[in-house]
């Protein structure tokens, strides 16, 4: 008797089963695990980077911006979250900062968009040497055939560097 075991995770079949009742899927490349999640809503404003920096440049220019944002908002009792968020290039480069209003506000300020909740990938790596092309190459190989990719984004927590990749619905 023989039978088949399909690995793969459709966009579809997430899509429709409820959040609660849904098990995380998980694919391991090499060294690397890719989890597919959701990806939770959220408000931002985005400022673009200059390329040729380095991370630790980066780094300063974003929490930067976090402070003079927080300067701004404290009078309208918001705040801004504090860890960095970047959009990334497919070279794995940032091109721009994603500064996240925390808590995410459904009816944010003016001038600030509100990303809905989506499915999405996600790698976590180390270090920042160890995001490059390859990095979002491998992310974006794990998309099904019924998903399209959205544009890559970075977070940097205590774990490491959070890199997801959104899906969207290939209709």
């Amino acid at each position: 008797m023989e039978e088949d075991l399909e690995t793969q995770v459709h966009y579809a079949d997430l899509f429709f089963r409820p959040p609660d009742s849904r098990a995380n899927a998980v694919q391991v490349i090499g060294d690397r695990v890719i989890r597919s999640l959701d990806l939770r809503s959220f408000a931002f404003q985005r400022r673009t980077i200059d390329a040729g920096h380095s991370w630790p440049e980066w780094r300063a220019l974003a929490d930067g911006w976090i402070r003079e944002g927080n300067a701004h908002l404290e009078g309208q009792g918001l705040a801004l979250d504090p860890v960095l968020s970047f959009e990334l290039s497919d070279e794995g480069q940032p091109t721009s900062c994603l500064l996240r209003l925390k808590p995410s506000s459904a009816t944010p300020p003016d001038g600030w968009f509100v990303q809905p909740d989506r499915l999405g990938l996600a790698l976590v790596v180390p270090d920042a040497k160890d995001i490059d092309g390859s990095t979002i190459e491998l992310l974006q190989a794990a998309v099904t055939f019924d998903a399209r990719a959205g544009l890559v984004y970075l977070r940097i927590a205590e774990s490491g560097f959070q890199i997801y990749l959104p899906l969207e619905p290939q209709y």
